[in-house]
């Protein structure tokens, strides 16, 4: 059994590794630009390769699934492509702070003088308003002495500025559409909208890379949005000396590009382009004769895809679905270790004692020295926090057979595993942070809804129970003799928690201490003064299993007034219920039936201010509601 376990252990830490490995490697990615086949059979393909430069002699190409032998691949510099470059260049008053502009306009001009020999650029710039500075060219001079022209002063029209950019290849469709945007704050002023600047540079088919200056008045969101929606990259500057190196990565990415020709003989309409380099791949489609273009905006493209090398190809692929079910199976078992224990020594000999052949009495443990030592190390925290016997508690309510250094160590796996699937699926630090924040609140709710709703069924036992212990003690039965008999008799949770009061009693614990201790470990005031009568009577005397009768009967008298009161504020219940859903769900209808409309609130910052104000009302609301609709009884 001990061997299983490591086994399991080892296929858990395992699929944490495929998951890690498994992930995008970020650096390197590859996208097909253009797939013209307007001259068949002859083809030509454009591809960018975000990443080290590939050998020529590395890349792959499949038609329709079949591989090809015989193509060629040609460099974008060597090709008579022209390649079409905005340099849109933010020239607001905040600018001036720590010579933000100056080094941009370095930046810029080290950018214009590494171009390449097919390359023509222009500058936009953008303030309080937007304007072509000067058009495509590829004389030299002329965009240097434009860019040293640039002042700066006003405020901040971005989104006016992208679409005055990528209006510049409506009267140029020769050239390849790129746009390289600098800024140092959000948009303030601009007639555009977040969306239809995104839509402008779709419509361009242009892509977007972004460079941000990280400033006190900085958000990165819509750099970031421009960037994913047309299949460009988003650099962060942190100070205005940064500028030079995010340029260049930018220039290195858009001179990482080829133009691969061969001759096609599928006989089909359409046609499927894969082309692939070392650890990356990316699909196209276009028809005979038809020519598509576009970067992730287009439907013929269908996608980009990158990763580790090794699950790039069909061994890889099975290697990693291998890998993966290892993992769940382990996951699996060491879940089910957790409540299907195997039956220790000392768990047999406490049995005969409990009269119970199968069901154990204590709690479990899941196996493995290391984890062991982080069961011991998590038990040491919650004590020194001051924790350990509030979680114990719910976790016996919940008769979870967890031990609370186990049920630590098992929370904090879930929840580093949680955020690493949001960082996986999402490529987001915030989707990976919203991630790890459900998986870090639902375990707790989980175990809170397991321990109440186990406590309420006890409490609607309670008062059966003792009607059936006083009939037992009519009957002849001693009061040890009648828990015993009862414990058999009525259904979980009431029925397992007598049983180990009638275990405990055999192993020398007095049985009205078993009997406090039973009340205390379920959180129950009413089995508490049961005992409590209990206790009274077998001090002074009397009637025993009278007594027992008239305390059901004020029980199933609460019980009742309870039910009473939980139907009389239904109507609370589900007003409260109503309104916390409502303004979730009517957002959620806006987003789908008008997403421009609604997505100011996430861009602007007064729509953030007003979305985070209102989530922060609607919960002081709902706690208001539900402490109105809450009666003790």
């Amino acid at each position: 059994m001990r061997v299983v376990r490591r086994l399991s252990v080892a296929a858990v830490v395992l699929g944490l590794l495929v998951l890690a490995v498994a992930a995008p490697a970020g650096a390197d990615d590859i996208a097909i630009r253009e797939i013209d086949a307007s001259t068949f059979p002859q083809m030509t393909a454009n591809v960018i390769i975000d990443g080290e430069a590939p050998d020529l002699g590395e890349f792959q190409l499949r038609e329709n699934g079949q591989i090809l032998q015989e193509f060629e691949v040609i460099p974008i510099g060597e090709t008579q492509q022209p390649v079409g470059i905005v340099l849109v260049i933010d020239i607001s008053g905040s600018m001036n702070s720590g010579g933000a502009l100056d080094r941009a306009k370095a930046a810029a001009r080290t950018f214009v003088e590494q171009r390449l020999a097919n390359d023509r650029i222009a500058v936009v710039a953008f303030g309080s308003d937007a304007r072509v500075v000067v058009n495509f060219t590829s004389d030299v001079g002329l965009l240097n002495g434009a860019i040293d022209g640039l002042i700066a002063q006003g405020e901040t029209s971005l989104y006016d500025g992208v679409r005055t950019a990528a209006a510049l290849f409506a009267d140029t469709p020769t050239l390849q559409p790129n746009l390289v945007v600098l800024t140092d704050g959000r948009d303030t002023v601009s007639s555009t909208t977040r969306r239809q600047a995104e839509a402008a540079a779709v419509d361009a088919k242009a892509t977007v890379f972004t460079v941000g200056i990280e400033t006190g008045d900085f958000d990165p969101s819509p750099l970031q949005g421009l960037a994913q929606a047309t299949g460009g990259r988003f650099f962060s500057a942190a100070d205005p000396s940064d500028l030079a190196s995010a340029y260049g990565s930018v220039q290195a990415t858009l001179q990482n590009q080829y133009e691969v020709r061969w001759t096609s003989d599928v006989t089909t309409p359409s046609i499927e382009v894969t082309i692939s380099a070392p650890g990356v791949q990316a699909t196209g489609q276009t028809t005979v004769g038809g020519l598509s273009t576009g970067r992730n905006t287009q439907v013929e493209f269908i996608e980009g895809s990158s990763g580790f090398s090794v699950f790039d190809n069909d061994f890889g692929k099975l290697l990693g679905i291998g890998l993966a079910l290892a993992a769940a199976t382990g996951i699996t078992f060491v879940v089910i270790m957790l409540f299907v224990r195997e039956r220790s020594a000392l768990d047999t000999a406490i049995s005969a004692y409990s009269g119970e052949a199968e069901e154990a009495v204590g709690t479990g443990r899941f196996g493995g020295d290391l984890l062991q030592q982080a069961s011991g190390f998590a038990e040491d925290f919650l004590e020194r926090q001051g924790l350990r016997e509030r979680v114990e508690k719910l976790l016996e309510q919940a008769n979870l057979p967890v031990r609370v250094g186990e049920a630590l160590t098992f929370y904090v796996a879930i929840v580093l595993v949680g955020g690493i699937l949001g960082l996986v699926f999402t490529q987001s630090l915030i989707g990976a942070l919203v991630t790890l924040v459900i998986f870090a609140l639902v375990p707790p709710a989980v175990l809170n809804f397991l321990a109440g709703r186990r406590k309420k069924q006890f409490m609607r036992q309670l008062p059966d129970m003792l009607q059936l212990l006083s009939g037992s003690l009519r009957a002849g039965y001693s009061l040890m003799q009648g828990v015993e008999a009862v414990s058999q008799e009525i259904e979980d949770p009431m029925g397992y928690e007598l049983r180990r009061i009638v275990a405990e009693s055999r192993l020398g614990k007095q049985l009205d201490v078993a009997l406090d201790d039973a009340a205390t470990r379920m959180g129950s005031d009413d089995f508490g003064w049961a005992v409590m009568a209990i206790k009274i009577q077998r001090e002074v005397g009397g009637n025993l299993a009278e007594l027992l009768d008239t305390v059901a009967e004020t029980m199933l008298q609460r019980e009742r007034l309870r039910r009473e009161v939980s139907a009389l504020t239904a109507e609370g219940r589900i007003s409260a219920i109503i309104l916390g859903a409502l303004p979730v769900g009517m957002m959620a209808i806006l987003y789908a039936i008008n997403r421009e409309y609604i997505q100011l609130l996430f861009d602007e910052r007064l729509g953030q201010v007003m979305l985070g104000g209102s989530f922060v009302m609607a919960v002081l609301g709902f706690y208001w509601m539900k402490k109105i609709i809450e009666i003790e009884i």
